[in-house]
């Protein structure tokens, strides 16, 4: 297997991608640059926005997509929240989420979207309506990422961990190794778990605890994913 460089119709900074089979994948960018891969060819998609696509994800199984947005306004970073239904139109969410600047966003099922953001907000989407969750800690977290709708994880500033195990439990703070700041989240199960961040930082869930694990160097690691 070799990579192979791709044709696009944009030339703006592409800086997330979502894919969800051989057919249907989503990369978004710069300038409200949104692709549309079909299997054969990147399409671009209009948009009603120029921010910045901080993410795009969807669920195994239904037809929902949600692409996050940062609009730089002069001020502090403010949110478009978009919802497609057939991946081709991208109309901007009716309710909007607590007032925020949101970094990364996580789903289990259409109605169970998790979006996470500065000044320690944790926001839950329930198909119909959002809800502000409490933070365990004061911080900036920067990513999300679960198994389940009673099993989500939460990274940030000052090496921040939060877990999440559903109604009636609330968000905990978990013990870890390092006070580095930690940029994304992601695993295969609930007891394969990996946060990267900045000076090289690598952390591993096995279940039980988390633990340091050597990366070989002190730059910083922006994200992380593994296969199944």
């Amino acid at each position: 297997m070799s990579w192979k460089l791709q044709g696009v119709v944009k030339t703006q900074d592409l800086g997330t991608v979502f894919v969800r089979s051989a057919t249907a994948a989503w990369a978004g960018g710069m300038g409200g640059a949104l692709l549309h891969w079909n299997g054969s060819a990147w399409n671009a998609v209009v948009l009603p926005t120029t921010g910045q696509f901080a993410g795009i994800f969807g669920v195994p199984l239904a037809s929902t997509i949600w692409g996050l947005t940062n609009v730089a306004t002069g001020g502090p970073i403010s949110n478009e929240f978009l919802v497609s239904s057939d991946g081709a139109s991208w109309p901007a969410m009716s309710n909007a989420p607590p007032a925020a600047t949101y970094m990364k966003m996580w789903a289990s099922g259409p109605a169970a979207l998790w979006a996470v953001g500065w000044n320690s907000r944790l926001a839950l989407w329930n198909g119909s309506s959002w809800a502000a969750h409490t933070s365990p800690v004061i911080c900036n977290y920067s990513s999300v990422w679960g198994t389940g709708p009673k099993d989500v994880w939460a990274v940030g500033s000052g090496g921040t961990v939060a877990h999440y195990t559903g109604p009636p439990s609330s968000w905990t703070k978990e013990t870890v190794p390092v006070t580095t700041n930690l940029l994304d989240v992601y695993g295969t199960t609930a007891s394969d778990i990996w946060a990267v961040g900045e000076a090289g930082t690598i952390l591993h869930y096995d279940g039980v605890r988390w633990r340091s694990e050597p990366s070989g160097t002190t730059e910083t690691l922006w994200g992380v994913w593994t296969g199944y």
